[in-house]
């Protein structure tokens, strides 16, 4: 894979720590979803009807030939008992536990444009499916502003991440963990769930009660 490419994508899966330069290696579930994603994408794409290709990133004929897989990283989730009981000592991510599912993100010069998710099925890691481009488009988003949220919440830029989706709330987030504090950074569907605006770097101490509330409403 392109080294540029690893250098771009490091930040979600080994923390910003790397941003400086590309990671030396993939963990050996890293290394076996990216083998599936690099033989699972051009089916994906190849599938994509001519005029549903720009609803998926590819906005150009030529897209097609040149995307492909960047580095992978798990997806995680909660149980909706755990937020409700969730208090002091107890954090918002010793709760978060991983679905088993994995994001690839498919790059188009170096710009994100989807997701193939990858799943182990029958004890094989397989591509499963492909996302349209606005979640790609808005983690990429989230990553380049990264620099400059660090530092107005006055947290090391190499603080670990952790996608997470809340499928009873249907809405997606950024977990950020720096010293003493965790965060949220919502993405549009977390912003709908939690009834609010503009997305911002939010206290775990914030966030939580409307989460809890959005679940509530939905369920």
């Amino acid at each position: 894979m392109n080294s540029r490419i690893l250098l771009f994508l490091s930040i979600l899966v080994l923390g910003l720590s790397s941003f400086g330069g590309a990671p030396t290696s993939e963990t050996g579930d890293q290394a076996a979803v990216l083998k599936a994603a690099r033989q699972g994408l051009p089916l994906f794409l190849k599938e994509l009807p001519d005029d549903q290709r720009p609803n998926f990133g590819m906005f150009k004929p030529e897209d097609i030939f040149k995307a492909e897989p960047g580095l992978p990283f798990p997806v995680y989730t909660l149980d909706p008992k755990d937020l409700r009981t969730l208090s002091a000592p107890r954090t918002l991510g010793s709760i978060l536990k991983e679905t088993g599912d994995w994001y690839v993100p498919v790059l188009v010069d170096r710009e994100w444009r989807l997701l193939l998710t990858v799943s182990r099925m029958e004890g094989k890691w397989q591509a499963v499916g492909i996302s349209e481009a606005g979640l790609a488009a808005e983690i990429g988003m989230f990553q380049a502003r990264w620099p400059g949220l660090a530092e107005a919440a006055a947290v090391p830029r190499d603080t670990g991440m952790k996608f997470l989706r809340v499928f009873q709330a249907s809405a997606d987030f950024m977990y950020v963990l720096a010293p003493g504090r965790e965060f949220l950074w919502p993405f549009q569907s977390g912003l709908r769930a939690l009834e609010i605006v503009e997305s911002d770097l939010m206290t775990a101490e914030v966030a939580v009660p409307l989460l809890k509330t959005a679940i509530r409403e939905k369920n």
